[in-house]
């Protein structure tokens, strides 16, 4: 048989009309019926030896308790989870206004006992399930720049990137161990290294750039600047011009007779500072800006 779709129910069956509450247990002593025993044996014993005959009210209210899940099936309706209840995939309810999709068995009566959805090891987000399943979104273990205090409102999980424990998230396990990457204060770099040519003052040299595997620190590291500041001598032990290399140089109109000291023996201290010409501070940094780095845990 071809299964078709039934008419749709105007309404559950005996709404308006009167009808019993269906107990879970206890209406077999009066005749009624109850979800436990269904209607008792004395409902069939004929009524000249004692028996006593199924009411109206009954029938009403098993109907219209059953005919009420078909009218909120058929209107689109999920359930919402509940504790009281047992689960087995493919199960989806509602919980906190998001679809979740039972992955493994687990209620009130199941060997692994009462499991909430926000246990990741026996529920998961319905639309990450259906996205896994087709190899498509946000991979757990992506790590994204967001700029809010409020995280993404996607149905995932985003843990920020501070070194803190992950266990509560097997996949995130899985891919990046116990604790998720601990990047606060850290520039991002591609792992492997490569050679470029890199020309100062004319000369074209080959400088290798390293990045790591993956995970790795690097401390902050200048290219070695160096120079001479130098004099040459002069009979008489007096200091004559002046010769720079390297970072230190001089014009063609500096006094320079002089310059490593003077006549009567007294030196003169030249410093090099670069706070006088750029800004500096206790570490090497371009212009930024803070943002958060987050990593999907579920």
């Amino acid at each position: 048989m071809i299964p078709v779709q039934p008419t749709f129910l105007p309404q559950p069956f005996a709404n308006g009309g009167e009808k019993n509450v269906i107990p879970n247990s206890g209406g077999e002593v009066l005749g009624n019926a109850s979800y436990a025993s269904g209607f008792p044996q004395v409902t069939e014993t004929p009524i000249e030896l004692g028996g006593v005959p199924p009411q109206r009210k009954d029938f009403n209210g098993i109907l219209n308790a059953l005919s009420l899940f078909a009218f909120y099936a058929q209107s689109g309706g999920v359930y919402e989870y509940s504790a009281a209840a047992n689960y087995n995939t493919p199960a989806v309810v509602i919980y906190n206004n998001i679809f979740y999709f039972c992955l493994q068995q687990n209620g009130v009566d199941s060997v692994n006992g009462v499991k909430a959805p926000t246990d990741t090891e026996y529920w998961q987000p319905l639309i990450d399930y259906l996205l896994e399943g087709l190899a498509v979104g946000t991979p757990i273990g992506t790590i994204i720049m967001w700029a809010s205090a409020t995280n993404p409102q996607d149905g995932g999980v985003w843990l920020d990137c501070n070194g803190q424990s992950c266990t509560s998230y097997p996949k995130l396990v899985a891919i990046v161990g116990n604790t998720v990457p601990n990047l606060k204060g850290l520039f991002p770099r591609c792992v492997g290294s490569q050679s470029l040519n890199v020309t100062i003052n004319g000369t074209t040299t080959s400088q290798t750039f390293n990045g790591g595997t993956v995970g790795s620190k690097s401390a902050d590291a200048i290219r070695n600047i160096t120079g001479v500041f130098a004099s040459e001598a002069q009979p008489g032990g007096l200091a004559g011009a002046a010769v720079w290399e390297g970072a230190f140089y001089g014009t063609e109109n500096s006094d320079r007779a002089h310059i490593g000291g003077d006549y009567s023996g007294t030196n003169k201290n030249y410093n090099f500072d670069a706070s006088r010409v750029v800004p500096t501070s206790t570490e090497n940094k371009p212009v930024s800006v803070a943002l958060r780095f987050l990593i999907k845990a579920q």
